[in-house]
């Protein structure tokens, strides 16, 4: 589904309870439906978690950009749906991006040398 993605983020933590890695992504995008009623108007912002591996996914393009984005529903510990990220791929339109800041936020020059390679390959 060709999604417009506003933001995208990471986390690592020690769970409290038992002590494990928790980690994980988060993805920001508007919902593709226009809101027109009394009480609300435009489109609505949406978050869904999803595997950490998707974070990479994003590297190397501009966000916010378009994506194309697979969603999947998965059971909470209650049985409720929870919507998931199931695949991530960038859309013809979405851009480059100059730079791909690391997790200390320098870039990461291996990331910009396989991107101008794959750039000259194109074109």
């Amino acid at each position: 589904m060709k999604t417009y993605v506003l933001y995208v983020s990471r986390y690592a933590m020690t769970d409290r309870n038992g002590g494990g890695q928790v980690a994980g992504a988060k993805v920001t995008y508007l919902d593709d439906q226009s809101v027109n009623k009394k009480d609300a108007m435009g489109q609505a912002a949406l978050t869904v978690n999803c595997d950490y591996k998707f974070f990479n996914a994003f590297r190397g393009y501009k966000i916010p950009g378009h994506f194309d984005i697979d969603f999947s529903a998965r059971p909470d510990s209650r049985g409720r749906p929870v919507l998931s990220i199931s695949s991530v791929r960038p859309c013809p339109e979405s851009e480059r991006s100059v730079t791909v800041p690391d997790d200390d936020g320098d870039s990461l020059s291996m990331y910009e040398n396989q991107i101008e390679r794959e750039l000259e390959e194109i074109g």
